[in-house]
């Protein structure tokens, strides 16, 4: 996915992972971990910057990582945790 672009560089958002997740209610959970990576474009030559990183849920909600295991919903408060496999 692009989130901008100009004067021959583009950030594009990557997945880098899926994880299956529940909430206290139990309802099933997609959270998605991506990270920002800068393409600069010169001449024939590019070149990719990694930046940051972050994870949201598959409707684009960004979350808060509280541990490796658990995220927060910030506008809900909703605590979420991944599944065992």
């Amino acid at each position: 996915m692009t989130e901008s672009s100009g004067r021959g560089r583009t950030v594009v958002r990557e997945e880098i992972a899926r994880y299956r997740c529940s909430g206290a209610n139990g309802l099933l959970r997609i959270v998605i971990e991506y990270q920002l990576v800068s393409i600069e474009q010169t001449g024939e030559r590019s070149r990719r910057r990694p930046g940051v990183r972050g994870v949201r849920l598959e409707s684009g909600e960004e979350l808060r990582l509280i541990d490796a295991r658990s995220f927060e919903v910030p506008s809900s408060g909703e605590l979420i945790s991944v599944d065992d496999v």
